[in-house]
């Protein structure tokens, strides 16, 4: 509809033919869409500003005209304040399912930050105006306001820094179901749908998509258990990252490192996390003090905040950056720190024995990786070792221990031969082995130390490998980059 009795929507459909006209891909660009929705959320908040105003201003056509110009100019002032955190809040609210649709965050302090730098964001744009247009004229005689868009610059930069610092500035989230999404924005067309009634259907809207976020909220707060235990060996090249999921919901991580970028593999790590529908880690495993271990736990911390950081103390060599980091940024975000050692277990689920195996309390190797933290796995009969880089004399430790057998092996230092030997392989007898690597000959390198009836399954290869076991004990092993999945019986835990 165009014309005086046309919607809000036609100066919008407008710029969006306009847009696609230019590049029919800004369609599927996320700041695109974020841009059409924050001009929808302000045009969509003045109408309804507009109309509440005419309304109160029949509703005080009879009060006194004679006011004070300083009693008029507050009332202005307030209306203004109160209007500025109403468009505020509309375009967080439209825009907050998409954000954390695509970047799984929430960000509350943004609309009250959005009122409060509107006055020091608007001089600075003047400022920044003045200086590109005076600056042409005589740049010697106007270079001081440069020096003030500067000051400006670093007073918006420092307040964004300072509102996302706050506990609740932003939040990590996974993305909400793509139907809650869909049926929110649903909601909001109702004031375009509904042309002939705005106010009506500004209102139906408004308390709509409210009612419909709170949905969201509780749904997202509602973790629901999941039968049996998951276990996914996440694709982070030359590192290690295990998430392990347990049936009451609650979650745990065996090392968070690559050789590649920490930041990146924390990233990762995240989204792993998310795809599952939570949002933390109840705890988090580090086997030894390598970087490509744990180099992605500060950034991690910082994003998830883990219930418990679980170490051997032989893990706590201050000497090394990556360590130093992880307890620093731990610390920070208020992550407990607990050393454990063989016999102890991790309790995580009633229902599910998470039993470190190595090294005994009193064991410390003047090398890494002998001191790696070996977790083994229980749940319906199935076993599941997790091994780290173990190997010299703590891979000879170990394999000193009763033999038992396990169906899923973590193979030890990423598939490395030395760590690999045959006797490991006779000891642990596992039905599949998973390696996490960046090299994608290894599987046929260990062939020779596991035999044929042993399958070999590296994340280069295959990227991510998720285990399955539920309840009655199946067990399904399903590489990424494969459509097969693994099925074997149920089995009892032998001795």
């Amino acid at each position: 509809m165009v014309g005086p009795s046309g919607s809000i929507a036609n100066p919008l459909a407008l710029a969006g033919l306009v847009v696609l006209a230019w590049n029919p891909t800004d369609l599927f660009n996320t700041g695109a869409q974020l841009s059409f929705l924050a001009v929808f959320a302000i045009m969509h908040a003045t109408n309804w500003l507009s109309l509440l105003h005419q309304e109160t201003l029949k509703k005080t056509s009879d009060a006194p005209l004679e006011q004070s110009f300083l009693r008029r100019y507050a009332a202005r002032m307030i209306r203004a304040v109160i209007e500025a955190n109403v468009v505020g809040l509309a375009v967080w609210t439209i825009t907050s399912p998409l954000v954390a649709s695509e970047f799984h965050l929430v960000s509350p302090i943004g609309s009250l930050l959005t009122v409060l730098l509107i006055i020091p964001v608007t001089i600075m744009f003047w400022v920044g105006y003045s200086f590109l247009l005076l600056g042409l004229l005589w740049s010697t005689g106007f270079g001081w306001i440069g020096g003030v868009f500067d000051l400006c610059l670093r007073g918006f930069l420092w307040a964004v820094r300072s509102g996302a610092s706050l506990e609740l500035g932003h939040v990590y989230v996974p993305a909400p179901p793509a139907w809650w999404t869909i049926t929110f924005y649903g909601l909001t067309l109702i004031p375009i749908l509904v042309v002939h009634r705005r106010q009506w259907g500004t209102a139906i809207s408004v308390r709509a998509g409210l009612a419909w976020m709170v949905i969201g909220l509780a749904w997202g707060l509602h973790t629901p258990p999941h039968p049996g235990v998951t276990c996914t060996f996440i694709s982070v090249g030359h590192g290690l990252g295990v998430l392990i999921e347990c049936p009451n919901g609650r979650t745990a991580l065996y090392d968070a490192g690559s050789m590649a970028d920490g930041g990146s593999i924390a990233r990762t790590i995240s989204q792993t996390l998310w795809a599952t529908g939570r949002s933390r880690l109840d705890c988090v495993v580090i086997s030894h003090a390598d970087g490509d271990h744990c180099n992605a736990l500060p950034e991690l911390s910082r994003i998830v905040s883990p219930g418990g950081l679980f170490v051997h103390k032989s893990f706590l060599d201050w000497k090394q950056l990556p360590v130093a980091a992880a307890i620093e940024e731990s610390a920070r975000t208020g992550t407990k720190l607990r050393l454990i050692s063989a016999g102890q277990s991790i309790v995580v689920d009633p229902e599910v024995s998470l039993r470190v195996l190595h090294p005994p309390y009193d064991f410390h190797s003047t090398k890494d990786n002998p001191n790696s933290l070996v977790l083994c796995l229980e749940y319906a009969g199935r076993r599941i070792l997790l091994t780290g880089d173990l190997e010299l004399e703590g891979l000879e430790r170990l394999l000193q221990t009763p033999r038992i057998d396990v169906d899923v092996l973590l193979s030890p230092h990423h598939g490395s031969l030395k760590a690999n030997p045959q006797d490991l392989a006779r000891w642990a007898t596992p039905e599949y082995v998973i390696v996490s690597t960046s090299e994608r000959a290894t599987s046929e390198r260990l062939a020779t130390q596991y035999g044929p009836e042993t399958e070999i399954l590296t994340t280069a290869t295959y990227g991510a490998v998720r285990c399955r076991i539920d309840p009655k004990g199946e067990l399904q092993v399903e590489p990424f980059k494969t459509l097969p999945i693994k099925v074997q019986r149920p089995a009892s835990l032998n001795p």
